[in-house]
C-alpha cells in the first residue's frame, strides 16, 4: 500500500535529516495529536531499513505498541515485537517495536540497532527508558511527542540535542488536518484541600472533591443540554469515579463503557472498537485514551480531572481535534478548571526543548452559556451574543 505523506510531514522529515547530517544525534519530532507522528516514523524507519540500518522503536504501552506496527505495515514494513509473550515476535526483522520493560531486564542481550525512536518521549525521562537509549551510544535517537513539556517543570534538553515543529494545532486547523473546538467551562472542585505530589494533584485528595453528586450530575446534565448523543470521550480522576459517571450516563439512556489498564485486552479492544463505530456513545477512561488511540468519531471531550500537566490537558482534547465525515467542530466540556490553568488547544505556545511554557493568552468565561472565549465581539458573548462588561 502506498502512503502518501502531506507537506508539512515530508517537510517536518527533511529537517531531522539536515539535523542528522549536521551531527545531531539525539533530536525529538514534535507534532500535535491527530498529526500524524507515527506516519512519520514510520516513513523514516522504511527509509533507514531500505539502507540496511537495524531500527528500534520503543513505546511504554499495548495499544501504542499495535499502533506502530499497523502503521510500519501501511509502509509495507515487516516488524518484530519485543513484549512479554507476544506471539509476532521475530528478531529476524529489522526493525523491533518494543516496550521497555522486557529490554530492561536484558540489558545485556539487546537487539542491535542504529536508529532508536521513542514514541511519547516526554515519558522517556525515567532510568528505564535512559538504561536502554544509554546502551546505544552511537544510534540516532529519535523522540516523538506532542507534548514535549513535563510536570516538573524541566523540559528535555537533558535528554535531547535539538527539536523539529511539524506543525502547530493552529496551523492544522488552518488547513483543515484538525477541527476547530469550542469551549465550555462549568462548576470546577475545589482544589484547596488538594496536596501535590511530584508537582501534579494528590489522587486521593482528588478523587474526593471530584467525585461528588453535584459534580457528577453537571457533567451529565451539560452534556444532555449541550451534546446529546454527541460521541463522547471522558476522562475522570480515578476507576471509582469513571464507574461512576458511567453508570449516571447509563441511567440517563446512554450507551457508556469504562474502560482502565486493569479491565481485560478483549473487553478493552471490544470497547475501544463498538465506540470508533458508533455502537457506544461514551467512554470513559482512566490512563489508556489520552495517547495512542485514534476515534475520529469522537465529538466531545469531557474534562473531569483537574492537572497540572499542560502535557496532559492537550493529549485530553486532542483526542476530540481529528476530523470525521460530518464532524464540523469538536466540543470540550470542562469540569475541572483545565481550560482556564492551561488554556486552548491551539494557543501559541514554545515548543522548546528548556522548559514548560506558562499560560499567555487571557481567556474568559461568559456567565450566561459558560463559553470560554479569548476576545468578545462587539462586548458580546461569540457564542450566545450576551452583553459582558469584563473587568478592567
Amino acid at each position: 500500500m502506498s502512503v502518501t505523506l502531506r507537506p508539512y510531514q515530508e517537510k517536518a522529515i527533511s529537517a531531522l535529516r539536515t539535523r542528522i547530517a549536521q551531527g545531531r544525534r539525539r533530536l525529538v519530532l514534535v507534532a500535535p495529536t491527530g498529526s500524524g507522528k507515527t506516519v512519520m516514523a514510520s516513513a523514516m524507519v522504511k527509509g533507514a531499513t531500505a539502507r540496511g540500518l537495524r531500527v528500534l522503536f520503543l513505546a511504554h504501552r499495548k495499544e501504542l505498541i499495535d499502533q506502530s506496527c499497523s502503521k510500519l505495515a501501511l509502509f509495507e514494513v515487516p516488524c518484530g515485537v519485543l513484549m512479554a509473550d507476544d506471539p509476532r515476535r521475530d528478531d529476524y526483522h529489522a526493525p523491533q517495536v518494543a516496550s521497555v520493560a522486557p529490554l530492561v531486564r536484558r540489558l545485556g542481550k539487546l537487539p542491535p540497532a542504529n536508529l532508536i525512536v521513542v514514541d511519547e518521549c516526554h515519558h522517556a525521562t525515567s532510568a528505564s527508558y535512559r538504561k536502554v537509549v544509554d546502551a546505544y551510544p552511537d544510534a540516532i535517537v529519535i523522540g516523538l511527542t506532542a507534548t514535549p513539556w513535563r510536570t516538573d517543570k524541566q523540559g528535555l534538553a537533558d535528554i535531547y540535542e535539538d527539536s523539529v515543529l511539524a506543525a502547530s494545532v493552529r496551523e492544522l486547523m488552518d488547513t483543515g488536518a484538525l477541527v476547530e473546538a469550542d469551549y465550555f467551562a462549568y462548576d470546577a472542585p475545589d482544589l484547596h484541600d488538594v496536596g501535590m505530589v511530584a508537582g501534579e494533584y494528590n489522587q486521593k485528595d482528588l478523587a474526593l472533591a471530584c467525585n461528588t453528586s453535584v459534580l457528577v450530575g453537571s457533567i451529565v446534565r451539560e452534556y444532555e443540554q449541550h451534546a446529546r448523543g454527541r460521541s463522547a470521550i471522558v476522562f475522570p480522576v480515578n476507576i471509582e469515579h469513571s464507574k461512576r459517571l458511567v453508570d449516571e450516563f447509563n441511567a440517563a439512556g446512554y450507551a457508556a463503557e469504562h474502560i482502565d489498564c486493569e479491565t481485560t485486552k478483549a473487553e478493552r479492544t471490544s470497547a475501544m472498537e463498538r465506540f470508533r463505530t458508533g455502537a457506544l456513545t461514551i467512554l470513559s477512561s482512566v490512563g489508556v485514551l489520552t495517547e495512542g488511540f485514534d476515534a475520529p468519531r469522537a465529538e466531545v471531550c469531557i474534562l473531569a480531572r483537574p492537572t497540572k500537566s499542560l502535557s496532559l490537558h492537550l493529549q485530553m482534547i486532542g483526542r476530540v481535534l481529528r476530523p470525521f465525515a460530518g464532524k464540523q467542530r469538536a466540543l470540550v466540556h470542562c469540569h475541572a478548571g483545565n481550560l482556564l490553568r492551561h488554556g486552548f488547544a491551539d494557543d501559541e505556545r514554545d515548543y522548546a526543548l528548556t522548559a514548560t511554557p506558562d499560560r499567555v493568552v487571557a481567556a474568559h468565561t461568559c456567565p450566561a452559556c459558560f463559553n470560554v472565549f479569548r476576545a468578545l465581539k462587539a462586548g458580546h458573548c461569540p457564542n450566545c451574543g450576551t452583553l459582558i462588561a469584563l473587568p478592567e
